[in-house]
C-alpha cells in the first residue's frame, strides 16, 4: 500500500512537472509569436510610410511635369488666338463679326481651362503632403479631361476657318 501510495505520489509529481514544463514552453512560444507580431506590425508600418512618401514624391513630380507642360500648351494657343485675332482684322466687316464671335468662344475654353489648371494646381500643393490614393485618382481624372478639353481647343483653332467657312 505504501508502494502504491508512493508511485501514485510519483506520478503525480511527474504529471506536474511535465504540465508545468509544457506550461513554460507555450508561454515561451507565446510571448515569442507576440514578438514577432509587434516586429511584422512595426515593418508593415514602415513599409506604408515608405510607400505613402513614394507616393508624395511621385505625385508631386508628376504634377510639376504635366502642370509646366499644359501651361506652355496654354501659352502656345494664346499666340494661335492672336494670330488668328490679326488675320480677322484683314477680312471684311460682316465676316470678322462671325469669325470674332467663333474666336471669341476659342478664347473662353482657353481661359477656362487656364484657371481649372491654377486652381487644381492651388488645391494640389495646398493638400501634397496628405495626399493619398484617391487624391491621386482624382488628380489622374483631372489631368485625363485637361488633356481631353485641351485636345478640342486645339482642333478648335487648327480648324477655324475650315469650320467658319472662310477660304483665307
Amino acid at each position: 500500500m505504501k508502494t502504491n501510495m508512493l508511485s501514485s505520489l510519483v506520478i503525480v509529481f511527474m504529471i506536474g512537472i511535465i504540465s508545468i514544463g509544457c506550461g513554460s514552453n507555450s508561454t515561451k512560444k507565446s510571448k515569442l509569436a507576440k514578438q514577432n507580431i509587434k516586429e511584422a506590425n512595426a515593418n508593415l508600418n514602415q513599409v506604408r510610410k515608405e510607400s505613402q512618401e513614394e507616393l508624395k514624391i511621385k505625385a508631386k513630380v508628376d504634377w510639376e511635369k504635366f502642370n509646366k507642360d499644359s501651361q506652355k500648351a496654354i501659352k502656345e494657343r494664346e499666340i494661335q488666338i492672336e494670330e488668328l485675332r490679326a488675320r480677322i482684322l484683314e477680312i471684311n466687316k460682316e465676316e470678322k463679326q462671325k469669325l470674332t464671335l467663333a474666336l471669341d468662344t476659342l478664347e473662353q475654353k482657353k481661359k477656362s481651362l487656364k484657371e481649372r489648371l491654377a486652381q487644381m494646381d492651388k488645391k494640389l500643393k495646398t493638400n501634397m503632403e496628405h495626399i493619398n490614393e484617391s487624391d491621386e485618382v482624382i488628380k489622374i481624372a483631372f489631368e485625363r479631361a485637361f488633356v481631353h478639353d485641351m485636345n478640342e481647343l486645339i482642333i478648335g483653332i487648327r480648324d477655324f476657318w475650315k469650320t467658319n467657312s472662310i477660304n483665307k
